[in-house]
This record gives C-alpha cells, structure tokens and sequence, in this order.
C-alpha cells in the first residue's frame, strides 16, 4: 500500500478518501462506540430521578395540605352586618372542616357557597397568606315584605331574599306587596317585570321624599285588571284602607298629583286619608269618593244619601259637597290646581276590596288620625242630581243605557 500526499492531505491508496485526522494536544477527543449497556443506564438513571423527584412533590404537597402554618385560623368580613358576618364565617367553617388549608381553598366553590346567602350580594374572596380568608360583600337590605302563599322579604332589586313567619313580621315594620305569581316567590330568584319595579322604586322614593306618607302605606297589589289584563297598581292606606289607583301608570309620576290632593283637602280641614279611593288613573285629574260615600255604595243605598249642614269647622266650599263622589283636576306639570269639577256620580263600577271599618260599621280612631268623616243620614231628598250625572268608561255607558231603558 502507498500512500501519496496530495494537496497537503495524506490519502491511504489511489482515490481514497482520507482517514480522520485525530486533534492532539488539548482538543483532542478519543473515538467511542455506545454500548447498549451504556443506554440502559441512562434510562435507569432517568427513571429514577422521575421518582425522587415525584416522592418529593406527593410529600411537600401533603406537607402543604397538612400544615399547620397554612391552616385558615383568620375569616375577615367587610360590608356586612355583624349578624351576617357571623352567618358567613360560620359557612366558611364547614367548608374548611373537609378543606382545611389555604393551599386547597377552591375560591370558586366557595364563593358560590357564600353567594347563596340570601342577605349578601356582590361577594369577593381573596386569600392572603399563609392562614387568612378576606370576604367583601354588600349586604341586601329588604325594602318590603312580599305575599305570596308565605311572606317573604324583598329587595329593592326585586330579589326575593328569604322567607319570614308571621310573628317576625312585627321586627320588619315594611310595606307589603301582593299579587305576584307564587311560582315566582322563590329564594334568591329576581322577580321580573315593570310592574314590580314600578311599586319598588315607588316605595323607595316616597320614602326618601314624603315619610309620613310613607308611613301611611300599609299594602301594594300589582295585580292585572281581571277585564282588561293591564297593570293595575293600587296602593291601600292604614287606617281605614283608602286606596290610592295608579293603573298602568309610573306612580312616581303621579306622586306630585297625590301630594297635591293631600294638601287641598287638608286646606279644607278634611282628613284626607279618610276617603275610599282616590283615583289618578286620569290625565290632569283626580277622581275621589269619601268614607261614608263609600260605605253606602257597598250597602247599596248611595242614592237616598244626602249631606249634612256644613260643620263650623270647615269652609264654606267644603259644605257644598253633596254628591257620592267628588272630583278634583290638576296639571301633571305644575303643582297650581285648576278649576275644581262639580260633584258628581261615581264614574267607576269597579268592587272594592271592604276595608276593616267598612265590615265593622266603624272607623276606630287611631293616634295618627287627623280627623273623624262627617256622620251622613240616609234620606229621600236631594237625589236627582247624583241619578242624573252620565257615568263615563265601557262600564258606564252600559250602565246608562240600562237607566234609560228602566226609565221608558
């Protein structure tokens, strides 16, 4: 065998390729074949690290879950009252008797825990390091007493809260609401529609605006008109029942026309929450019917009633009163009266619920009573001019033509 140098490079026999060159000195780099022994350990080597590593997590981790350090021995309540404070760190207690430590406190499950508390809303938790729980919330602060099959405290949200008994509604002292669907009437369900938002923020507003008036409002029935199917608002009074009908229309809106009437009657010495009904269902106008007007319609004698002279007391415009039911107009706009109406027939045939003096024959005095009715006697005189007002609506009309063909 030659060897030939050719181009500074020694080749082992014509047209061979040259042989690796091994470096020397410092850089130089043994051949080496890998066995299959030398990969077996390799992955030997690296299985068993996995397990050391793994052995060490599973104990660190049962350390974490186990450790006393972590353990939640702190619950911080903001926004709530300290009743509710208490309910809720209770809650928290049986949730940690199975998750003990902070590191396995699932936030998200026990925020919905505590959002089904019927008196919180708007519930934030946050874990602060190593042993301390911090809830932030707004507490629900009812604004009425809802019936419907049971009595239940709402919101001013609409949200039905939580159910009360009978003997703890005295603890409330709220305005009721009725006529919502019982189906409806279910813990932590929002009960919808504009009806009931319209009584709420009625409420809300009067209190904040007129507190005696308030404090007057015993019930709130947001039932629909069994003829037409329309919203029917009616707010009934204490002391007497006095219904106060809104219909369909925002009651806030009629609030001044209310107040308006109130004033009037009072400029006149005359209870004003003494009458029967006072409608505001009609644009600029105020439709009222008094107490004993309106114990006489219910007994059916409304045409043999006939007014009493004027007491000393009263003015001269208040003793010409001598009809079943009284009318008053107002602008929606202004607070200035227009032309009061004569006094004219009933304009509705629409039952009224019998209030508790209307069954009893009585009207029993009360410390937040202004003043008693006028005491009417029947009699047989003075009825043309209740017979022959026309009676307006569908109602009416139907009702007129009936007179008529009993009068041919």
């Amino acid at each position: 065998m030659h060897d030939y140098k050719k181009g500074g490079r020694q080749l082992s026999g014509a047209g061979r390729r040259p042989r690796r060159q091994l470096r020397s000195g410092a850089h130089a780099r043994p051949y080496r074949r890998t066995s299959g022994g030398t990969v077996f350990l390799r992955f030997f080597y690296t299985v068993g690290l996995f397990f050391v590593l793994a052995t060490i997590g599973q104990a660190a981790y049962g350390y974490l879950l186990t450790s006393p350090h972590l353990r939640i021995s702190k619950v911080e309540v903001t926004g709530l009252s300290e009743p509710v404070s208490k309910e809720l760190r209770a809650l928290v207690a049986d949730y940690a008797a199975t998750h003990p430590s902070l590191f396995s406190l699932n936030l998200p499950t026990l925020q919905r825990t505590v959002s089904a508390h019927p008196r919180v809303k708007n519930v934030h938790l946050q874990k602060v390091w190593p042993d301390k729980l911090v809830i932030r919330a707004n507490e629900r602060t009812p604004c009425a007493v809802l019936m419907a099959g049971k009595f239940y405290l709402l919101d001013p949200a609409g949200y039905v809260m939580e159910e009360v008994k009978g003997s703890q509604l005295r603890a409330y002292n709220l305005p009721y609401i009725s006529g919502v669907p019982t189906q409806e009437a279910e813990p932590n369900n929002k009960i919808k529609g504009k009806v009931i938002e319209r009584a709420l923020e009625l409420l809300l507003v009067v209190k904040d605006r007129n507190p005696e008036l308030y404090e007057r409002i015993s019930e709130v029935n947001v039932s629909k008109d069994s003829v037409s199917k329309m919203d029917n608002l009616v707010v009934n009074m204490k002391d007497g029942g006095m219904e106060v009908r809104f219909g369909d229309t925002n009651p806030v809106e009629k609030l001044p026309a209310l107040e308006l009437f109130i004033r009037m009657q009072r400029e006149k010495e005359i209870d004003p929450f003494s009458m029967t009904y006072v409608d505001l269902r009609f644009k600029n106008q105020i439709v009222f019917m008094d107490y004993n007007h309106g114990l006489a319609k219910e007994a059916g004698i409304l045409d043999q009633l006939t007014a009493p002279p004027a007491t000393s007391g009263r003015k001269d415009s208040a003793s010409k009163s001598s009809g079943s039911s009284d009318s008053a107009s107002s602008d929606d706009t202004s607070d200035s009266p227009r032309s009061s109406g004569a006094s004219t027939a009933s304009a509705y045939d629409e039952t009224r619920r019998p209030s508790r003096a209307a069954e009893t024959g009585s009207n029993p005095a009360t410390p937040r009573e202004i003043a008693q009715p006028p005491s009417y006697v029947p009699a047989a005189t003075n009825t043309a001019t209740i017979q022959e007002q026309p009676r307006r609506g569908l109602l009416g009309r139907a009702a007129n033509i009936f007179r008529r063909d009993k009068e041919r």
